[in-house]
C-alpha cells in the first residue's frame, strides 16, 4: 500500500468512525431511557409487595416484561456502534505514520521530519533538543546544520570577502562538529525555539550569550 492509499484509507475510516460515534450516542440514549423505565418498575414492583399490593405489583411485573427486550435490543445496538467506534480507531492509529524514533547516543543523522525539510545532516544531542522544543510548540524549520570542513570555507568566504552572513573560520565552527558541546544548527523562528526550549536544555541561541548570530545555536551559543 503506497503512502496515498494509506492517507486516503485513514480519512475514510476517521469519518466513518464519526459515523459510527453518532450512532453509538443515540443508541446510548436509547439504552438509558428503557433501563431507568424498567429501573422504576422494579423499585415499584418491591414497594407494592412490601405494601401487599399484589393487583399492583403485577402490574409492574407486566411492565419490566414489555421493557426488558427492549433493554437488551439498545443494549445490544450501543455495543455493536461502541464495538465499530473502537475498531475504526485502531485502523486510524495503524494507518497513522509514527513519528521516527529520537535517537540516543552521540553521533549524527539526517531527521526525517517536518521540521527538517532541507534534509540537513543534524547531530543527535540537538535532535533531542528540537524533539522536546517542538513538543512544546515550537515553530520553524532546521536551515543549517552540520557542514563538512569545505562547506564552512565557502560560507567563511561570503561573508569575509562578499558579505555574506556571519560565518566562523573553517577547521573553528561548531557546524563541523556533532560531539556535545560541538554541534550546531540555524533555525528559521529562533525566538519561537528559544522560548520552548525544555528546562535544564544544552542547545544556547547566540543572541542570548551576546554572539550576533540571529539564526545559530549550539552547545555554548558560539
Amino acid at each position: 500500500m503506497t503512502t496515498r492509499q494509506r492517507e486516503r484509507e485513514r480519512r475514510l475510516c476517521v469519518v466513518r468512525r464519526a459515523w459510527w460515534h453518532d450512532k453509538a450516542a443515540n443508541r446510548w440514549q436509547h439504552f438509558q431511557h428503557w433501563k431507568a423505565a424498567g429501573d422504576r418498575a422494579h423499585f415499584w414492583k418491591r414497594r407494592h409487595l412490601a405494601r401487599g399490593e399484589v393487583k399492583a405489583a403485577k402490574v409492574n411485573e407486566e411492565q419490566i416484561a414489555k421493557l426488558g427486550p427492549l433493554v437488551h435490543k439498545w443494549e445490544g445496538k450501543w455495543r455493536e456502534a461502541d464495538h465499530e467506534v473502537r475498531r475504526y480507531s485502531k485502523r486510524i492509529d495503524e494507518l497513522t505514520p509514527k513519528p521516527p524514533p529520537v535517537p540516543s547516543g552521540e553521533g549524527w543523522h539526517v531527521p526525517i521530519a517536518a521540521w527538517n525539510p532541507y534534509r540537513r545532516k543534524v547531530a543527535n544531542w540537538i535532535v533531542r533538543e528540537i524533539v522536546a522544543a517542538k513538543s512544546r510548540g515550537a515553530r520553524g524549520v532546521v536551515n543549517s546544520g552540520l557542514r563538512t570542513y569545505s562547506e564552512q570555507k565557502y560560507l567563511w568566504e561570503l561573508f569575509k570577502y562578499h558579505g555574506g552572513n556571519v560565518a566562523a573560520y573553517p577547521g573553528t565552527s561548531n557546524h563541523e562538529g556533532y560531539v556535545y558541546p560541538r554541534g550546531a544548527v540555524d533555525w528559521s523562528d529562533p525566538q519561537s525555539l528559544h522560548g520552548h526550549l525544555p528546562p535544564g536544555h544544552k542547545l544556547k541561541w547566540a543572541e542570548s550569550v551576546g554572539f550576533a548570530d540571529w539564526p545559530h545555536f549550539s552547545g555554548t551559543g558560539h
